[in-house]
Parts: structure tokens; C-alpha cells; sequence
């Protein structure tokens, strides 16, 4: 005769042996409040950065929108459509339930809609440090939403033990990401540069004559 504990499908015994935590955390999630303390989680994290991470010369501080947190210099990595390629730090809800989210931290770069977008893309791929777990959004495509075409997970199940979350490392883990890819600034500074360089170079549509660069005001 099967036993009373067999007859349970193994997950949802879980469940049930966990209700009282599973209804409280469902509670947390579908009530919103999971989504103010990540806000305020993210506070702590550009606090954090703010007194312990080395921005180069001429770099905002990291601050905080509602997209996620996010430092860039000051002019030299801005693109014509006026946004910059800028590094950001996603902390996404441990328990997103839409398609596709993300349901991990990360670090990445971000290219904004830019007409070289595409090749300045593909000339990071030979930069990527992938031993240290850095990805290119040609390696992972479905992994990535477009204009982030490197990136390192930072995840949240690596800082998870018995006895609670260790938020130490996990931020630690976030500085130490930001500050591998600070690492390749001069790298990015000469690749946006050259894909600048190459467009102006080409012939324009319909004449054999070279591409005069714009003058930026100011």
C-alpha cells in the first residue's frame, strides 16, 4: 500500500511542510513591499559604492534611477542620440515571474540605440575577461536584452546559507565586478573611438566621397 507521504508529488510536499513561510513570502511578493526594499536595498548598494569602489577622473558618482544604478564619465562615452554607454548594476526581484526577467543580479555594459551600436558590440567580444565570468551577448544571445552586450551574473543563490543572506559579500561581489570592468576603460575608450572613426570613413550613400564628421556644438 503506497504510503500517505509518497502520494504527495515531492515539490509540493515542500510546500506544505513550509506553508506558513510560503504564504508570508507570497504575501511579501504579491503585495508590492518586495519592491520597495529592493529600492532601498539598491540605496544601500550605491552607499556602499559610493564610500568603497575607485572612480576613474572624470566619471559621475554611481547613482540610482529607476532603470537601476549606473556611473559613466562624464562626456567622453556619450553617443550621438545624447544618452552614454554606461556600466549598470541590475538587482532585479529574486522571484520574477514574467518571461524572460531576469531573476539574478548583474553587472553590464550598456550601449544605448546608436547606429554603431552593433559593430562597437562586436569588437568587444576579444576583451571579454570570461574567466572571471563575463559574458558576450554573442555567447549567451537569449540571455541578453539588446544594448547590454557584456555581462556578469552576480547570483543571489551564491550568497544564500542556512543561517541567512550574506549581503557582505554580495555587495563586495558587485564592487569587485564594477571594478573589472572600470579595468577595460582604455580599451573602450580606443574601440568606441574606432567605430566612430570607421563610420566617418565610409563613402556616403549614393557618391564616391568620404563622410565629413559633424561639428558638436560647443
Amino acid at each position: 500500500m503506497e504510503s500517505f507521504e509518497a502520494a504527495l508529488p515531492g515539490r509540493l510536499a515542500v510546500v506544505l511542510r513550509n506553508v506558513r513561510a510560503v504564504r508570508e513570502v507570497y504575501e511579501y511578493v504579491e503585495g508590492g513591499d518586495i519592491q520597495k526594499d529592493l529600492i532601498s536595498a539598491q540605496q544601500g548598494i550605491v552607499r556602499y559604492l559610493s564610500q568603497s569602489l575607485t572612480v576613474p577622473d572624470g566619471w559621475r558618482r554611481p547613482y540610482l534611477d529607476s532603470d537601476g544604478i549606473w556611473l559613466h564619465p562624464e562626456r567622453k562615452w556619450n553617443v550621438p542620440s545624447g544618452e552614454a554607454i554606461r556600466i549598470s548594476v541590475l538587482v532585479p526581484s529574486p522571484v520574477a515571474v514574467e518571461e524572460g526577467e531576469d531573476r539574478d543580479a548583474s553587472v553590464n555594459l550598456y550601449v544605448p540605440s546608436w547606429k554603431l551600436r552593433e559593430r562597437f558590440s562586436d569588437s568587444l567580444k576579444p576583451h571579454v575577461p570570461k574567466a572571471k565570468g563575463w559574458i558576450h551577448t554573442s555567447d549567451e544571445p537569449e540571455g541578453f536584452a539588446p544594448g547590454y552586450p557584456l555581462g556578469k551574473w552576480i547570483r543571489y543563490a551564491d550568497y544564500a546559507h542556512e543561517i541567512g543572506f550574506d549581503a557582505a559579500g554580495f555587495f563586495q561581489a558587485i564592487r569587485e565586478a564594477l571594478g573589472e570592468l572600470l579595468q577595460l576603460e582604455t580599451e573602450i575608450d580606443r574601440l568606441i573611438e574606432r567605430a566612430k572613426a570607421t563610420s566617418a570613413a565610409l563613402p556616403r550613400k549614393g557618391t564616391g566621397g568620404r563622410i565629413r564628421p559633424v561639428r558638436k556644438p560647443g
